[in-house]
């Protein structure tokens, strides 16, 4: 393939190749350092995946196993569940085939690699040194190193989307080569199959290719992109509403119709927490917010024992080094693909009742690397000619000055990569200290219930695959929580509408419920949940008691007595008031805790 444009690779030497090779070890090992497996079940989504990918394997079809009913999994793109399907039909064996599944992951964290570097190898005035080191801290950013060890769709997306990026602009020149055009039509495609923001990666390529009037181009991305628009339309053409296996008097309940939203559609889940207008301008506005400060918090997370109005100087600054050299990169380029793609992307994402910023910019993290990278060393090279050219004192002062601002950030730059690698760690040796209690609940579970009990469980998806027994989460909490202290107090005091709903037979509880939801709803839930147990009784506590399993026949049978100390759907009590309080831990990234 011919390339040309501003993105056209270098073919000569195989030295820098052979870096990447190096590169491609260094994740690897970085990823098996964290112990991934350690991690399954932390974020829900990756054991729902991993679950619904076992139905597949079994011929079963894209359904939500793990759910009472086994309704149809409506809310998740299939590819990548299909992608690990074929882990099961290698290996039907649970939980040994977590390696193999993380194998895959870090398989896709390698494709997101190699699109990095012919990114960057692409960048006119770019030595191979420099390619090297940018994508070497790209690859090894304990956030791209996190999610690499987690079975979520985040690599594999950033992975097609950089691709259909970088294949665009490589074939972008005069001389314009139709397989680029056709391979970047492809990748947007899978991309669409993988992640639902798929469809504004693909509409800002068009939008760059129609601006720049390569017509061809644009016919050839189009036609490459149909049949996976056209799968995706056909999704949703096909899919019908799921029945909720739950009773006709309890289908009604908060607690149960938020529930069943959260899982079978975001559009539904969108409703739910999204009820009026004051919480979208209030979401609107946070997650404005977060996608301004992210790019820096790539670099300069926030830390706890940093005071913040240093933390706020160092964001602003790196975000003020950031927006310059993606103007400088304009200046060089033009508007390019990658502009439009992340102008389009954000103006999407912005809107995500979920919008966890740091994870859903993670494909754009190598062109936020280069525009720091750029004009930092535009910077260095006024700084340093400043000094040797005896200007006036007055600006040899400002260029130090500047000097020293550059090392301070450069400083806290490393610390900042070294605390999120710590968080990273601390995390998995958390869940590692936990799992033995959890294996023993869930091998109780199967050895001691029936096999059409049903469960209540906060990792519902993982007791599933451990022990066959369906599960759901006991509450969700819509975004709404997070700016509405009654709306808060209310979900707590519908707490246990699933178990009524579903029928569960048992409720399990773990210390670690709820740790990465907003602060107070966490503290809320811990709360109601010790209530609860005060009238339920104990079937199961593990070794360490961090684990119990309650029975909930009374609850089944609607006694009163089970719900305890009646909460009263007030604001919760002490504390902060729940306004505009955010997901904690994971949800905000791994440099907050």
């Amino acid at each position: 393939m011919k390339l040309s444009g501003p993105l056209a690779v270098r073919s000569s030497g195989y030295l820098p190749w052979l870096g990447l090779l190096c590169i491609w070890a260094a994740f690897a090992f970085a990823v098996s350092c964290i112990h991934p497996a350690n991690l399954f079940g932390l974020t829900q989504d990756d054991s729902i995946y991993f679950s619904s990918a076992k139905a597949l394997a079994q011929g079963k079809g894209y359904v939500l196993p793990s759910f009472p009913g086994t309704p149809p999994a409506t809310k998740y793109p299939e590819f990548y569940p299909w992608i690990l399907s074929w882990v099961w039909r290698w290996n039907p064996s649970f939980p040994a085939n977590l390696t193999d599944a993380i194998a895959v992951n870090v398989a896709f964290g390698i494709f997101f690699i190699t699109a990095i570097f012919l990114f960057m190898r692409g960048l006119k005035g770019m030595s191979d040194q420099e390619v090297l080191i940018l994508t070497a801290f790209c690859a090894l950013h304990p956030e791209v190193v996190f999610y690499a060890g987690c079975l979520l769709s985040d690599l594999p997306f950033a992975a097609f989307a950089l691709t259909a990026i970088v294949m665009i602009e490589m074939t972008s020149g005069n001389e314009v080569d139709d397989r680029g055009s056709i391979v970047s039509g492809i990748s947007a495609g899978l991309g669409m199959l993988t992640r639902a923001l798929g469809a504004p990666v693909a509409l800002g390529i068009v939008i760059s290719l129609v601006l720049r009037r390569r017509w061809r181009q644009t016919a050839l991305f189009c036609g490459s992109l149909a049949p996976f628009l056209g799968a995706t339309a056909w999704r949703f053409i096909l899919s019908r509403p799921a029945l909720p296996p739950a009773s006709a008097a309890a289908a009604t309940n908060l607690g149960w119709t938020q529930t069943w939203s959260y899982y079978t559609s975001y559009v539904g889940d969108w409703k739910q927490g999204v009820p009026n207008f004051a919480v979208f301008t209030a979401m609107l506005k946070d997650n404005a917010i977060s996608f301004l400060r992210a790019p820096a918090e790539y670099f300069v997370s926030r830390s706890p024992e940093a005071h913040p109005l240093v933390v706020a100087t160092l964001i602003g600054l790196v975000t003020l080094l950031l927006v310059k050299g993606i103007i400088r990169l304009v200046h060089y380029f033009g508007l390019r693909c990658f502009h439009w793609v992340l102008t389009v992307y954000l103006l999407t994402a912005i809107f995500w009742n979920y919008a966890l910023a740091s994870r859903f910019l993670v494909p754009f993290l190598p062109l936020f690397v280069a525009a720091v990278w750029v004009e930092g060393k535009e910077s260095l090279k006024l700084i340093h000619r400043t000094l040797r050219e005896h200007r006036p004192v007055a600006e040899r002062v400002v260029a130090v000055t500047l000097a020293l601002v550059f090392v301070f950030i450069a400083g806290r730059s490393v610390r900042s990569q070294a605390r999120m690698w710590e968080v990273a760690a601390g995390r998995s040796q958390e869940r590692a200290s936990l799992l033995p209690d959890k294996r023993s609940a869930y091998a109780w579970m199967a050895r001691s219930t029936e096999s059409n009990a049903r469960v209540v469980a906060y990792e519902d998806a993982t007791l599933y695959l451990y022990s066959a027994r369906q599960a759901v989460r006991p509450v969700t909490f819509p975004t709404v929580v997070a700016y509405n202290p009654q709306a808060l107090a209310t979900v707590l005091y519908h707490t246990p509408d699933v178990a009524r709903a579903i029928g569960a037979d048992y409720w399990l509880v773990s210390d670690d419920d709820y740790q990465f939801e907003w602060r107070d709803a966490y503290r809320g839930y811990k709360v109601r949940v010790s209530e609860l147990e005060k009238a339920l009784p104990l079937a199961f506590i593990s070794q360490s008691g961090r684990v119990k399993i309650y029975d909930l026949s009374c609850i089944r049978k609607g006694s009163s007595s089970c719900l305890g100390a009646q909460a009263s759907p007030r604001g919760p009590s002490g504390g902060e008031s729940g306004i505009g309080s955010k997901p904690s831990g994971l949800a905000h990234g791994l440099g907050e805790e």
